[in-house]
């Protein structure tokens, strides 16, 4: 009976184990990131109707989002980053206004197409900053910069902003951009049953081709 029962035990143990090992393989496929933006203004002036635009005396601020430039391909472990933009910063004015503690949140939806778990991976976060004048004129300084987000089967993967971001006027928006850079880290590290399983399906495989050796 115990002979009965080892060998489709063995065999699980190594299914299990090439299980184990595709999961690993399929995560150095190149990862698709899609995501959109959305941006409102939430105190420090007149704001619009969509949130999207404030007015401080004569200046009114409008953010427009960018989705076809925060979609990009990596393909670890050749490339593991990219530039993205999140937005862009217009200025509108028909004189000088001073910004005193503009509140501005930037809600961010990332897509994970290749995810196997949920398909596709949605993922979501939150970055505030606050914007003011300077001598050089309006910037938003951003109180986080950096997102970080965990994939059950893609491993880990972070956003990052540059940490202030000037506004200027119509004639310059490209200097207006909201920047930023995604990361991918890397692979899941492997739970402690993970690579109990790992390590039991090898030995399994191993015992089951000495097994064979020996009655050949």
């Amino acid at each position: 009976m115990m002979r009965l029962l080892k060998r489709p035990t063995l065999w699980l143990l190594g299914a299990l184990t090439l299980l184990s090992i595709g999961t690993v393989s399929a995560s150095a496929a190149p990862v698709t990131f899609s995501a959109n933006t959305g941006g409102k203004f939430t105190s420090g002036g007149t704001i619009g109707p969509d949130g999207s635009s404030i007015t401080v005396g004569t200046t009114t601020i409008i953010f427009t989002s960018k989705p076809s430039e925060i979609n990009v391909v990596l393909d670890p472990p050749s490339i593991t980053s990219s530039n993205v933009t999140l937005g862009v910063f217009n200025a509108l004015s028909a004189g000088s206004s001073t910004f005193t503690d503009v509140k501005f949140t930037l809600n961010v939806n990332f897509t994970v197409p290749s995810d196997a778990s949920p398909n596709p991976g949605v993922y979501t976060g939150t970055l505030s900053g606050t914007i003011t004048s300077g001598a050089s004129g309006a910037s938003i300084k951003w109180d986080t910069t950096t997102l970080t987000f965990n994939s059950p089967t893609l491993g880990q993967f972070t956003l990052t902003l540059e940490p202030t971001t000037p506004i200027n006027s119509p004639a310059s928006p490209d200097q207006s951009r909201i920047r930023g850079v995604i990361t991918y880290n890397g692979a899941p590290i492997p739970e402690p049953l993970t690579l109990v399983t790992l390590g039991s399906g090898l030995a399994g495989l191993a015992a089951l081709a000495r097994r064979r050796r020996k009655n050949s």
